[in-house]
């Protein structure tokens, strides 16, 4: 009796050992080891980027004291600038207006109207006349990770999406429109 006892309770050790995973992430199933694929990792693959230029770029901030190297993330709608290896952004409301780049593209951050939604951020200005202005919102959309509902499905990655630009006109003292 007692050898049966022992066998039982040496056969369920044996197994579990057979058959174990190490704290590496890995599965160990006798003397062969296999890589698990977390899940966490499949669902941080993003594909495409929040960014209209993903390079910094040298820039001209108005008010700012010295030039900046800047992009403009059109997800968050920020100027984002790196410092000692950390990504910050500028605060829109204390530097509204910035000169991005060598073409020196003209960004302001202002009120505008988008069909009846009163929103705001940065435009980027495209025309100047005496009693006009003409603008573009550069936008890009996120859609989240998105695990298959079923086996017929494949899980769907976070994906980033560069949307059409939208432009706005602003005559005289009137209110920027669409």
């Amino acid at each position: 009796m007692k050898f049966k006892i022992i066998s039982i309770i040496f056969t369920l050790g044996f197994s579990v050992a057979m058959f174990a995973q190490d704290p590496g992430g890995n599965i160990v199933v006798g003397s062969s080891s296999f890589t698990v694929i977390n899940k966490n990792e499949a669902e941080d693959i993003t594909i495409g980027k929040p960014y209209i230029n993903e390079e910094f770029m040298e820039s001209v901030v108005l008010d700012f004291e010295h030039p900046l190297s800047l992009r403009y993330n059109a997800y968050t709608d920020e100027m984002e600038f790196e410092h000692e290896g950390k990504l910050y952004a500028l605060k829109k409301e204390d530097y509204p207006v910035v000169y991005l780049g060598i073409q020196k593209l003209k960004y302001e951050y202002l009120p505008y109207a988008k069909g009846r939604e009163n929103l705001s951020g940065f435009l980027r200005v495209l025309e100047e006349g005496d009693n006009y202005k003409l603008y573009k919102k550069e936008e890009v959309s996120y859609t989240p990770y998105r695990k298959a509902a079923s086996s017929y499905e494949k899980d769907s990655p976070a994906q980033y999406k560069r949307e059409k630009d939208k432009f706005f006109i602003k005559i005289g003292d009137s209110s920027i429109v669409e």
